[in-house]
């Protein structure tokens, strides 16, 4: 995927494609598609000359994916227009490539602040937008071409996703490391309001990853000796605690749900998670969480083992938890949890003897 500016030359190529994103998605502008279809050429031209805007489009194998463009509205402000990105590409961080390449030209601009409206109603988009660290400002007014919605103005500071530290900052004088480590954990401290699906077993109520990133690491220290091979047990429970931190930013993919765009979101959270902490320890736990995400060492691999029978116990404990998800028949949570047997035979023949008198009880559905 490629994001190119356009300009001078392209009114064409702009022009259809803003009709066509006013025509899909007509609750998300301020503008109509009857109104900009009557522009003439000189309109369409204004817009990409401006020296004080940006127009961006979203392509791939030369196929437009998604545009947005954005307006130097004073010298501290960029404010964010017509974001769209095409039905048949969306979840695939075509509108996060957007948001960042606008963030960098503000930034280039010294402009310190992104803004932008967005309807009330238009959830995927609050969504796309609170994850890239935009936040509600309070504002709120009636949309411009539809009066019966209402929108919401969102702010994010360019310089990158607000952090947790920003809110309290550390003194100046503080060492700069211990800053940067500070900084660290306690932005990780947004684990703790990342939700899983699985159930506890001693609370009416769902897990967050920092509980089920702890039960692993207990689990590790617990059943090591079923290892197949035998396991730095400090080293694996080392990759239990970070395996799960890019969900602070990239949120949490169901073990049955779409995870058809989950390493793309991953892979951007741990580019920006990780480099708060100093060089060397930034670059030791991306390896970490490499390693664990590849499964190339015995420790890998019990650690993943891990990841899937702690839910298999969760999901017994509940007489089935996420076991009765729409669709998924028992044969399916035996191939998902059939990467246990990679570490542990044993391990692996009693979480297959759950998941068989689970499905004997009526706790999952027959294949």
């Amino acid at each position: 995927m490629e994001i190119t500016r356009l300009g001078a030359g392209d009114e064409d190529r702009y022009r259809e494609l803003r009709l066509r994103a006013l025509a899909d998605a007509p609750q998300a502008f301020a503008s109509t598609l009857e109104r900009e279809q009557a522009f003439t050429p000189d309109v369409w031209t204004s817009r990409l000359t401006n020296d004080r805007s940006i127009n961006l489009l979203a392509v791939e194998d030369g196929t437009p994916l998604g545009m947005t463009s954005a307006l130097l509205e004073d010298p501290a402000t960029a404010h964010v227009l017509g974001m769209w990105v095409a039905p048949e590409a969306r979840g695939r961080g075509v509108g996060d490539r957007l948001i960042e390449t606008v963030a960098a030209w503000a930034r280039e601009h010294r402009a310190r602040h992104l803004v932008l409206w967005v309807t009330e109603i238009n959830r995927p988009a609050r969504a796309l937008y609170e994850k890239s660290g935009f936040v509600p400002t309070g504002e709120r007014q009636p949309l411009p071409s539809d009066e019966s919605l209402m929108e919401m103005k969102l702010t994010r500071e360019v310089g990158g996703r607000s952090l947790l530290a920003d809110r309290t900052p550390f003194p100046d004088d503080l060492d700069e490391r211990l800053s940067r480590q500070f900084t660290f954990l306690v932005e990780i401290d947004r684990l703790k309001a990342v939700m899983r699906q699985s159930p506890l077993a001693a609370a009416d109520r769902r897990e967050n990853d920092a509980e089920h990133s702890w039960h692993l690491a207990m689990m590790v220290a617990v059943l090591a000796e079923h290892s197949d091979e035998p396991i730095d047990v400090g080293h694996t429970i080392q990759l239990v605690l970070v395996h799960d931190l890019v969900e602070i930013y990239a949120g949490d993919t169901p073990l049955y749900g779409d995870g058809s765009d989950q390493r793309e979101r991953e892979v951007a959270a741990a580019e920006e998670l990780f480099p708060l902490l100093p060089g060397d320890q930034a670059g030791r736990i991306r390896a970490l969480w490499d390693e664990f995400e590849e499964r190339r060492t015995r420790e890998a691999r019990f650690a993943k083992a891990m990841d899937r029978l702690q839910p298999l116990l969760l999901n017994w404990m509940a007489r089935g938890g996420t076991w009765q998800t729409p669709g998924v028949t028992a044969d399916d949570v035996r191939a998902r949890k059939a990467v246990i047997g990679d570490a542990s035979a044993a391990l692996w023949k009693a979480g297959r003897h759950l998941i068989d008198e689970g499905e004997h009880r009526g706790w999952s559905r027959r294949s």
